[in-house]
């Protein structure tokens, strides 16, 4: 139990340790062509922990799962408050880059106005503001999920070991019994020998 406890608390300071670098507009390359998009990226988090924390908050916000085009998750022609009143269309996908030592999970994001008219600080810098504060947020999201997975996983482990515990003080208590019934037990063998020695010495003589 103590071995969970310390973990837990590893598992906390570990998070605390997450390093990010400022959402950006950027260029990203989507169906062999260049488009104005947005990206984050962050270390020191597992890529499918992010892909979970983060598709579980669109699917959320969206209120269905996306569709798959060129290694990207869509959503075409969705209503999304955080950026504006409009109906838009949502790319975005996670990858892990990197040499081995030094690899980070990046988000790439773009958001279209239909027909990949993508939304750019120059033809839409309100909602430029709006998708960089959202991809800010998606951060500590995942930093979050991460926590509340970590946690989730270290409180199971922590009622399995006090079940486990529980058991084997029932089967210590088990066993006292049983050594407790097996003395008395012996001690009765004893004293009929005892008996039966001195019945037998007693005809001897």
């Amino acid at each position: 139990m103590k071995r969970v406890l310390l973990s837990l608390a590893i598992a906390f300071f570990a998070t605390t340790m997450i390093f990010a670098q400022k959402a950006q507009e950027t260029v990203l390359k989507f169906d062999k062509q260049e488009i104005s998009g947005y990206t984050i990226s962050f270390s020191e988090l597992p890529v499918e922990t992010v892909v979970a924390a983060i598709d579980e908050k669109m699917q959320k916000a969206v209120g269905k799962k996306p569709s798959s085009q060129k290694g990207y998750n869509v959503y075409i022609n969705q209503k999304f408050s955080e950026f504006g009143t409009e109906s838009y269309d949502i790319y975005y996908k996670v990858e892990e880059r990197g040499k081995r030592d030094m690899k980070n999970v990046t988000i790439d994001f773009f958001v279209c106005k239909g027909n990949l008219n993508a939304i750019s600080s120059t033809t839409d810098p309100v909602v430029t503001e709006r998708i960089l504060i959202f991809l800010t947020g998606l951060k500590d999201h995942s930093i979050n999920y991460h926590t509340n997975q970590q946690i989730i996983a270290l409180n199971n482990k922590l009622i399995k070991a006090r079940v486990e515990s529980k058991a084997y003080s029932e089967k210590m208590s088990k066993l006292q019994k049983e050594m407790n019934a097996l003395e008395l037990k012996k001690k009765e063998l004893d004293e009929e020998i005892k008996k039966m020695e001195e019945e037998l010495n007693s005809k001897k003589q």
